[in-house]
């Protein structure tokens, strides 16, 4: 069997004559100073070794996953890397696997510990919860591979530490409350099924790394310029929304409720997920005109080239409004209504148009953005999107009611002063006139270019 290439090649350079000796000496004086204080305890042996494998292979490669993009730009040596023969696949699983090596490494020494001690203190359990580490520490380190993609993209070699942090925190919190959840006797409900908290925890847990180190193959696939349809994202969404809707279903409850709290997820990671898109995501005046030649007929591929060829931002705009306008049609059931009467006003038909005026506002900052994207000579459309969006929708209205001019403050940010009708209209209005002068500048700049 022919080793990766790219993991190889980490090997190489991180796993050094004396971190191969430092790690498993460092790791046995700390084992043996945890048995030697507690008086040789299983438990406490076990809960080092599983502590020490979170800290080595969860925090600190976690840390060499998401800074391995930065560095290979810093050092110059990702250009070199995407002329290889490398797939996708290939490099993806060379860099999620091979950056944070020194990290499994370290954290291999601890794992044995638990699980020989684990084992004679829990049994079975321990390794389900072996397991369930080693695929949670897939999941973020795909993922911090991802951000890291991302981050080059938006023009950063620097590490985004802080969101790093809160991945560990989101990667361990989960685990953790089925963990004592388990020791509780407490029960878990997941669309009506008693699954046990540990095994739940496992096939969860290995279900969000293989969408993770997918999420990281499709990223490294676009930097490669390798054509693929984007239909990856919306799927995560959906998935997304079928697992957490189970766990929230059993809170909620309600006749009819069930497609709603998917759909409602759905929603939410869709939309949320677009402003992470926007700001990462390459968008100029030419990714548009290539899409538009193509559907022309132009350029060769037809729809499917055009498809593969639109920002992933675009898509899950519009997969947000499909949950959208889906809320707005399906019944809600009481449960929901219930638990989400204080988010989004009484569930009625009133308030059911509340995730569209969301999408609208939605619609109307990716308007804002394409205004600055699209333009001839685009000068950061992230950061000048972001500052107009906070502007719009928390400085100017602020201003405006400290002012007394309540009528202008609700005609800029409707959330919260007037109802969900009122709120959709006004964001669509706002949207429409973002999206003209977005199309204006487009075409105004494709007129420079023809007459040059």
């Amino acid at each position: 069997m022919k080793l990766n290439p790219e993991f190889r090649r980490y090997c190489w350079l991180e796993l050094t004559p004396h971190r191969l000796i430092a790690a498993p000496a460092i790791a046995g004086l700390i084992l043996a100073l945890v048995a030697a204080s507690s008086h040789y305890s299983t438990a406490a042996l076990a809960m080092t070794g599983l502590g020490g494998f979170a800290a080595c292979a969860l925090l600190y490669g976690g840390y060499l996953a998401m800074s391995a993009m930065p560095e290979e730009v810093r050092e110059r040596t990702w250009d070199f890397q995407r002329m290889s023969a490398l797939t996708p696949g290939e490099l993806a699983f060379g860099k999620v696997f091979g950056a944070p090596v020194v990290g499994w490494y370290a954290g291999a020494w601890f794992m044995a510990v638990y699980l020989a001690a684990g084992f004679r203190e829990q049994g079975v359990d321990a390794l389900l919860i072996a397991a369930s580490a080693v695929f949670a520490t897939i999941t973020l380190h795909a993922v911090a591979m991802t951000l890291g993609i991302l981050a080059v993209r938006a023009g950063s070699t620097r590490n985004p530490g802080a969101v790093f942090l809160f991945l560990v925190f989101w990667a361990a919190s989960l685990p953790l409350q089925w963990m004592t959840g388990e020791s509780r006797g407490e029960t878990l409900v997941w669309w009506g099924l008693r699954p046990p908290h540990l095994w739940f925890m496992l096939l969860s847990s290995a279900a969000f790394a293989a969408w993770a180190w997918l999420g990281a193959a499709r990223s490294f696939a676009g930097e490669l310029r390798v054509h693929q349809l984007p239909w990856a994202w919306p799927a995560f969404c959906l998935f997304l929304g079928v697992w957490a809707g189970g766990l929230i279903e059993a809170k909620v409850g309600g006749a009819g409720s069930r497609a709603a709290i998917v759909m409602l997820i759905f929603f939410l990671a869709t939309g949320l997920g677009s402003y992470l898109l926007l700001l990462t995501e390459r968008t100029g005046a030419m990714t548009l005109a290539r899409v538009l030649r193509t559907l022309r007929g132009e350029l060769e591929g037809g729809a499917q080239r055009a498809l593969q060829s639109v920002p992933l931002w675009s898509i899950s705009v519009a997969c947000a409004w499909v949950g959208a306008i889906a809320l707005l049609l399906m019944p809600w059931g009481t449960g929901l209504a219930g638990q989400m009467s204080g988010v989004l006003a009484e569930i009625s038909a009133e308030g059911k148009i509340m995730p569209l005026a969301l999408a609208a506002m939605l619609l109307r900052d990716t308007g804002i953005y394409c205004i600055f994207a699209l333009q001839r000579f685009p000068r950061r459309p992230a950061l000048a999107t972001t500052l107009y969006v906070v502007l719009l929708d928390a400085v100017f209205p602020a201003l405006m009611s400290i002012a007394g001019l309540q009528t202008v403050a609700f005609l800029v940010f409707p959330l919260g002063r007037a109802s969900a009708l009122g709120a959709l209209v006004i964001f669509a209005v706002q949207a429409a006139a973002a999206w003209s002068i977005a199309i204006w500048r487009w075409s105004d700049g494709q007129k420079l270019d023809l007459a040059t």
